[in-house]
């Protein structure tokens, strides 16, 4: 038997790489990604544990995503723009008072 690679087994006994790693780490071995190679020896272990296992159908592995809100949602720049808003203001107002004091001086 060839080795076989996470993501290929995974595929065929129809689960995610992400349960068919878990599962090989509590086995013991050191699985990080789904191009791990998967042991031989456990090949009978994860056959009987996945196959006895009810095989998930696409709606039932899919999460569902919330729907789209009716409601206007505001944009990162939009809300940037706004939190900016009061300190534009506040410059402009600060400019335009050392504007009017330093002609003040200056016609003094």
């Amino acid at each position: 038997m060839a080795k076989k690679r996470v993501h290929e087994l995974a595929k065929e006994l129809k689960v995610s790489n992400k349960e068919l790693i878990g599962f090989l780490n509590s086995l013991g071995y050191q699985i990080k990604s789904h191009m791990s190679s998967v042991p031989e020896e456990s090949m009978d272990k994860i056959s009987e544990h996945f196959k006895g296992e009810k095989p998930k159908t696409k709606k039932e592995s899919v999460k569902k995503t919330p729907s789209k809100k009716k409601t206007k949602e505001k944009t990162v720049k939009q809300v940037a723009k706004k939190s900016t808003e009061p300190v534009k203001k506040e410059k402009k107002q600060e400019e335009t008072k050392v504007k009017k004091e330093t002609q003040e001086a200056k016609t003094k």
